[in-house]
């Protein structure tokens, strides 16, 4: 298993930094969060005047072995037909990224589908798909440490181009099914409560997403997480903030 570290922002900086903010011309407090972000920003990068550079936003993009068990209304082909999507900017995250200055990355983490990567998306596929979790293991423990691995290398290649903020989202088919059982591993939250509509009605599609004690099986994760998790943890360089999108992502912190 390949190992980071990760070390927390030096407290020293903290009091001088409070005290710019509630020096400026305003009413102290008037900004609200934005100053509390202000000051988590100051103590990341060390500094009372931090700055941003080239925010990018990174989409890991893979396909779901458990999409065999109508978990989803949608199609697995639907995964690199988003990506398309992504290229020709159709897509809500592109407009968030041009309305914000951020340069948005695709990732190929394992979609199954050969796309054109002359187009600019990121090839780390470890392998076409996961499998399907209901009767084996997603993924084996050497495919889950590569992905780890090339998460960490794109990192390492958005901090060769001079970014400090880093936003990460994940996409494919079949992605809140996994992230459900993630979920229910981690929590003990029961599975009912975390498995929601997804792309449509549930109309038992809930009771497909529930292989009991099978859903251990997730237990190496899906090629979109483990990039994710890679990125996440690779995120060690001093002075960089990270950001997480919806639910999926946000589960990597906990991961082992």
């Amino acid at each position: 298993m390949k190992t980071f570290q990760i070390t927390r922002p030096d407290e020293t900086i903290r009091e001088a930094l409070t005290d710019k903010i509630n020096n400026l011309t305003k009413p102290k407090g008037s900004l609200g969060t934005l100053e509390e972000l202000a000051l988590q920003i100051g103590l990341i990068q060390q500094t009372l005047t931090p700055e941003l550079r080239h925010p990018q936003n990174i989409i890991f993009a893979a396909d779901h072995g458990i999409v065999d068990e109508g978990v989803s209304l949608s199609p697995k082909e639907i995964t690199w037909q988003q990506i398309s999507n992504f290229l020709h900017g159709g897509a809500g995250v592109n407009f968030l990224c041009r309305q914000h200055g951020f340069e948005l990355k695709i990732v190929d983490a394992g979609v199954d589908y050969d796309l054109p990567y002359e187009k600019g998306i990121i090839n780390m596929k470890v392998r076409k798909s996961s499998r399907n979790y209901l009767y084996e293991a997603a993924m084996t423990e050497e495919e889950m440490n590569l992905c780890i691995e090339r998460g960490a290398e794109v990192v390492r290649q958005c901090h060769a181009e001079g970014c400090n903020v880093l936003s990460l989202g994940e996409m494919g088919i079949g992605n809140t099914s996994s992230s459900s059982m993630w979920m229910t591993c981690f929590t003990h939250i029961p599975l009912e409560l975390c498995v929601g509509a997804g792309t449509g009605p549930l109309s038992g599609r809930r009771k497909r997403t529930r292989p009991d004690p099978l859903f251990r099986r997730t237990g190496n994760g899906n090629g979109n997480r483990r990039h994710a998790s890679g990125s996440r943890v690779k995120d060690d360089y001093p002075g960089r903030r990270i950001h997480h999108d919806k639910l999926h992502p946000c589960s990597l912190p906990t991961l082992p």
